[in-house]
């Protein structure tokens, strides 16, 4: 599972079906019996504790069930242990702090880190070991420690929102935090839909379609300049169906619109920033723009805030660079929030407080109540049908902005109707004003469409009281729109997220490589280890050393801290500046001018080194990061080269 970290929210999940984890304790009501205790306390050998606390609580699964549970805290010779467990003994929680090992540590090898992981999975429940699988290990060397995920699965399918977390300290040679949901406790294997079941994956999608197109869109990229990307992707964040129904899956239910979808960001785009006091001093004359005076009489006009008050309001710039008004009215028992273009008055958003009664309401009628409102409000915008989507209490209708012969993502209009009294609570205007060409795509519908389907797979998720068998994306569901290839929400190509290379094998360097390969460490955009390599590819490995593979390296990330601000991308990489730039990481710069007391025998060579660069050699050389007693200062490095450079300063104790 490419992107199983995407869920990885487990504080949210931690009881994810139990909500009111925050329920009040009674110490006499829930006390654990003795004897779960003393199983604790053999488990993890705690003896003599100078402290000790356990407190109880009570709380209800989504599906009615009942959940009673332990919080211990224990204090042994400057150790603090913390572990939730329910009235069975099943250990949810556990952190260990021992402020007698704070020193660093080498980075243990990855067959060191998971059998300390796997004893302590054994030691906490031995069936955790077989109902979860390591999705994932990355090293965090100035944390000294690693995570590990693993995700429970059942007949051979992910459980994507049932995780278990763990971080090995290298100092300690121990699990010091684990975090597991308590699901796979509360959910036999047995209650699980069989995947027989499962309807035929091109119908299930074209089900979803029918729901949430997916089609040519336009990507805006906002920077200094605006620019567009032709992309195949679906109108809305809700992409789940039920196998076994056909029905669409309301991703909230699964764990959270943002864990499943994106974060929309503000209504008036991405990238707003506040107005310095000067400029806001003089923005009725030099900008000419509406005057707070004559944005509130527009309110007055058009909504009812007789009985409320100003809260407040300030001007601010989108990403477009227009300028938007921000205010919110209040009184004893109501709130509403507007933004508007301070030099049009176009409404840009709106949330105004609605009931909360559950009601029917058909699709004509919340159509009808949002072209109403909307008619009050003309967007200017080019739009497409709307898609209607009803809850309980409300029911959302979005209408996707269309240009020319493509959908612009995410954006459009969306209003949220009240379902009981059929207004508008909520508001949403995202349009970019900026003019722009649509961009063609030269892959088509059904070549986009069998992309997708591939990255669309069979999984179980929680979904409020039972275990669903879903239809999902495993991670991000943008595609090129010529190539094809997966993007993220910035245009960036997300290129196949495994470290491995072409001829492993016949490298001099193998049985360091395959150690750092074991933890993560390496090139994910090389597969020749003969490669020259470039400044920009030596950030690609430190950004894996600091366990960190969401994203493409961005050099402007790095500067600054490596003190590097003439340095491009593609300017070769050296020995001399490949030294330097690990032991900068390592906290040691600016060096170039300290005197010079090495001594010269240390290396066969060391006459070679530059005189800027002699300080990071013999450093290198102390802390044993270099092995060798030659240096090759001007050779430009291959990859093998650095990665066996690297193996010094991420393996060898100091």
């Amino acid at each position: 599972m490419k992107k199983m970290l995407l869920f990885t929210l487990l504080a949210v999940l931690l009881f994810q079906a139990a909500p009111d984890y925050a329920a009040s304790k009674d110490a006499d009501t829930f006390a654990p019996p003795e004897s779960q205790i003393l199983r604790i306390k053999t488990l993890f050998d705690i003896k003599n504790p100078t402290a000790f606390k356990v407190e109880g609580g009570e709380t209800k699964y989504a599906d009615g069930g009942k959940l009673v549970y332990y919080d211990y805290s224990w204090t042994v010779d400057g150790k603090d242990l913390y572990l939730t467990t329910d009235d069975q003994g099943n250990i949810f929680t556990y952190s260990a702090y021992d402020e007698n090992v704070n020193d660093p540590a080498p980075v243990l090898s990855a067959a060191a880190i998971e059998k300390i992981a796997t004893d302590f999975l054994n030691k906490v429940d031995p069936k955790l070991a077989t109902q979860y699988r390591k999705d994932n290990l990355s090293i965090h060397t100035r944390e000294n420690s690693a995570e590990l995920t693993y995700v429970r699965y059942v007949n051979d399918l992910p459980v994507v929102t049932d995780l278990i977390n763990l971080s090995v300290s290298f100092a300690k040679s121990s699990v010091v935090q684990f975090t597991r949901t308590n699901s796979s406790a509360h959910y036999s294997d047995s209650v699980f839909p069989n995947p027989k079941d499962a309807m035929d994956k091109t119908a299930a999608f074209k089900l979803l379609t029918e729901i949430n197109p997916f089609a040519r869109h336009t990507l805006i990229l906002k920077s200094d300049t605006l620019t567009t990307l032709p992309i195949y992707t679906h109108i809305t964040d809700k992409t789940a169906i039920d196998a076994t129904t056909g029905q669409l899956v309301d991703s909230t239910k699964i764990l959270n619109a943002k864990a499943l979808g994106y974060d929309r960001g503000g209504s008036d785009g991405l990238g707003a920033s506040a107005l310095d006091p000067v400029e806001v001093d003089n923005l009725d004359v030099v900008k000419q723009l509406k005057s707070k005076k004559d944005i509130e009489a527009w309110v007055k006009q058009h909504f009812d805030v007789k009985d409320m008050t100003v809260e407040s309001g300030h001007y601010r710039q989108n990403a477009d660079k227009n300028y938007v008004y921000a205010m919110s009215w209040s009184s004893d028992d109501h709130y509403m929030s507007i933004d508007v273009d301070a030099k049009d008055l176009t409404l840009l958003s709106l949330y105004n407080e609605g009931d909360t009664d559950k009601a029917p309401l058909s699709e004509a009628e919340a159509i009808k109540a949002a072209e109403a409102f909307m008619a009050q409000f003309p967007s200017k915008l080019n739009l497409a049908n709307p898609l209607v989507e009803t809850q309980d209490t409300h029911t959302i209708v979005r209408y996707p902005r269309l240009e020319g012969d493509a959908y612009v993502k995410d954006e459009g209009l969306e209003l949220s109707i009240q379902n009981a009294s059929k207004t508008v609570s909520v508001y949403r205007l995202e349009a970019t004003r900026t003019a722009f060409t649509t961009p063609t795509a030269k892959l088509s519908q059904d070549d986009a469409t069998a992309k997708a389907l591939e990255q669309w797979h069979l999984m179980y998720a929680y979904v409020g009281a039972k275990p669903v068998l879903l239809y999902n994306y495993d991670g991000d569901y943008l595609f090129h729109g010529d190539t094809g290839t997966l993007l993220d929400n910035a245009g960036n190509a997300l290129t196949d997220r495994t470290i491995a290379y072409d001829n492993l094998d016949a490298s001099p360097y193998k049985d360091d490589i395959k150690a750092l390969n074991d933890v993560s460490i390496g090139f994910y955009s090389i597969r020749d280890l003969k490669q020259m390599l470039t400044v920009g590819d030596f950030f690609e490995l430190i950004q894996t050393i600091e366990g960190d593979h969401s994203r493409p390296v961005k050099l402007d990330d790095y500067k600054y801290r490596f003190n590097i601000p003439d340095v491009t991308e593609d300017s070769p990489l050296t020995e001399s500046k490949a030294v330097e730039l690990l032991m900068n990481y390592q906290g040691f710069s600016d060096l170039k001018n300290k005197a010079d007391v090495w001594q010269s025998s240390t290396f066969k060579n060391g006459t070679t080194i530059p005189k800027a660069a002699v300080p990071y050699y013999y450093l290198a050389k102390s802390q044993g990061y270099l092995r060798s007693d030659t240096v090759n200062p001007t050779t430009n490095l291959t990859a093998e080269m650095l990665l066996h450079l690297t193996y010094g300063f991420v393996f060898i104790e100091q």
